[in-house]
């Protein structure tokens, strides 16, 4: 299991390398991967329908910058006591909006 083997890793591994887990959205775990930042691990996933989250506040980005291009919003939001990030992304051939958890 993935969160067996962090466990694992996070007593050899450098704490400044960092690593990008891809998630799934059924078993995202907010305190968990909350407490994996300080190892440099870090997790994107798809946003759950039903999940429930406070709004915190927007986070500027450039808008103009083409690698930006499909993000409608970045903002903090906060589920008991944990903040973290939600981008919106509208997929310009799709029309389809995706929602990220960071």
């Amino acid at each position: 299991m993935l969160r067996d083997e962090l466990k694992r890793e996070n007593r050899t591994k450098n704490s400044t390398q960092k690593c990008l887990y891809v998630y799934d959205k059924a078993v995202t775990d907010y305190a968990f991967w909350n407490n994996q930042i300080e190892h440099g691990n870090l997790m994107i996933s798809v946003l759950k329908e039903n999940s429930v989250a406070t709004f915190v506040e927007s986070i500027h980005f450039d808008t103009s910058h083409e690698l930006n291009t499909g993000i409608e919003s970045y903002s903090t939001y906060e589920n008991n006591g944990i903040r973290f990030s939600i981008v919106n992304y509208r997929d310009p051939e799709t029309k389809k909006l995706h929602r990220f958890i960071t």
